[in-house]
């Protein structure tokens, strides 16, 4: 079951950055690249980075024996994809159960599995669809009185596919784990400047990452000797 969609945490405190403001995208954890965290004043960087892979708790902790060290939990999100009522029946048809999540990957690999055991054109770059895949790919899309498309080709056949599939994503760290629906949504590091020269320094999304903002703002309280609001 999913879990209900999280409201947005927005973190607010005083002179944390000095940096104009800038949108941050999540560091790199599995299809994830962190590209805007560049621009961020180094002492906030690094700050981030070590809470997004944080020591791992020692009732959590994996030892390895060779190296003698407490390795660190990984932080992974991937993006996955749940079934709908238009390519049901095609998971149907392979006796694929309709309920579990899939990867891209696992996806792909159904609806080709699916045209294996179907009638293919003569040019094998060209899929005939069947009633069922038609559906599949199609129902809703054309316009009253147009025509369904009878083929497609083949390098298409995936990606139209997963488009017609629910989109959720799953984010892992240490022990806890979440499903979500929906794409990722990103961490947003942004500065503004109050009356006079005061600047403040809001961080919102933070629960995509499993971050608690409350224990997050009393850190960041002590690390930059500021105030801290969670709203």
């Amino acid at each position: 079951m999913d879990e209900p969609s999280m409201d947005e945490t927005i973190l607010v405190g005083d002179d944390l950055m000095t940096v104009p403001s800038s949108p941050i995208i999540p560091p790199e954890i599995a299809s994830h690249v962190l590209e805007g965290i560049e621009t961020c004043d180094g002492i906030l960087r690094n700050f981030f980075l070590q809470k997004l892979q944080p020591q791992m708790a020692a009732d959590n902790s994996v030892f390895t024996a060779s190296e003698g060290q407490t390795q660190r939990p990984t932080l992974e999100v991937v993006e996955i994809y749940k079934s709908s009522v238009y390519v049901n029946p095609i998971l149907g048809a392979l006796g694929v159960d309709i309920w579990r999540y899939f990867s891209a990957s696992e996806a792909t690999d159904i609806v080709s599995s699916y045209v294996e055991h179907s009638e293919y054109g003569k040019d094998k770059a060209i899929v005939v669809l069947d009633a069922t895949l038609c559906d599949a790919l199609f129902k809703g899309t054309i316009k009253k009185g147009s025509t369904y498309p009878t083929e497609i080709h083949k390098k298409d056949l995936g990606a139209d596919f997963l488009s017609r599939m629910q989109p959720h994503h799953r984010v892992t760290r240490g022990g806890e784990f979440a499903v979500r629906k929906g794409a990722l949504k990103t961490v947003q590091i942004v500065t503004e400047r109050r009356q006079g020269n005061k600047k403040v320094t809001r961080l919102s999304g933070l629960d995509s990452f499993l971050l608690d903002a409350e224990v997050l703002a009393s850190e960041l309280q002590k690390k930059f000797a500021c105030s801290t609001t969670v709203a």
